[in-house]
């Protein structure tokens, strides 16, 4: 999405005080959204695509359009998942400097 996109979006669905009501609904600062305006950084993709929903009134078919074009786009279908932290046994973290099971000397 570029900017002239999203304003056009903006002006559409929220009038004159629109980069404010956008910011809102989408959880950013309205600052993030002139910078995106201007040009300074880029939209997030997975953010276009909720600007794209959100601003719509089919949302099914906004939907189905934004998952068609991340699939053209070679988007993976699920994001990668992370492995789960281990903690050692017990369930606690070692202070560092000691070894499990020795006293704190004072």
């Amino acid at each position: 999405m570029d900017s002239n996109r999203l304003e056009q979006l903006g002006r559409r669905w929220w009038g004159d005080s629109w980069q404010t009501r956008l910011a809102a609904t989408i959880g950013v600062t309205s600052r993030t959204v002139r910078r995106w305006i201007a040009g300074d950084v880029r939209i997030p993709p997975p953010t276009a695509w909720l600007i794209e929903i959100v601003c719509t009134d089919d949302v099914e078919g906004a939907v189905a359009e934004v998952i068609q074009r991340r699939e053209a786009e070679g988007a993976p279908k699920e994001p990668k998942r992370r492995k789960p932290l281990r903690r050692p046994p017990g369930g606690r973290r070692e202070a560092k400097g000691k070894k499990r099971g020795e006293a704190a000397l004072s």
